[in-house]
């Protein structure tokens, strides 16, 4: 069993060599409507997916920050972008301003800190 991006196993999904149990998203992903979330089949109030995101040093300019964000959201809303890069490996793009993105990373570490502290996971 592995927990992966859907697009890294997509052809050996179709290929019938695995078999999905259930999606790590909050909802179910449109083109596979039969299959369920990992929260309903069983764990409830699982999410989790892979997510990617620019980062600059602290101290860039906030002009250059403005502006890389103004042009990453406007590649991502370009349909030849979405259709040629992204729908196929099933990456659905949320483009945010940078606070958002600053705090969904607070989030993340927030919710998966809790995981590692619960767990008793150490680094060996």
């Amino acid at each position: 069993m592995m927990i992966v991006s859907i697009g890294l196993v997509r052809q050996a999904w179709q290929a019938g060599q695995l078999t999905v149990l259930g999606f790590g998203s909050t909802a179910r992903i449109a083109q596979y409507p039969d299959v369920p979330t990992l929260a309903e089949s069983g764990l409830p109030g699982y999410e989790a997916g892979s997510w990617y995101g620019l980062a600059a040093p602290k101290d860039t300019p906030r002009d250059v920050v403005v502006k890389l964000n103004a042009e990453t959201q406007h590649i991502f809303a370009d349909a030849a972008f979405r259709e040629k890069f992204l729908t196929p490996s099933f990456i659905f793009p949320i483009t945010s301003a940078p606070e958002a993105f600053a705090e969904r990373i607070r989030a993340e570490s927030a919710k998966w800190g809790k995981v590692i502290k619960d767990a008793n996971i150490r680094v060996e």
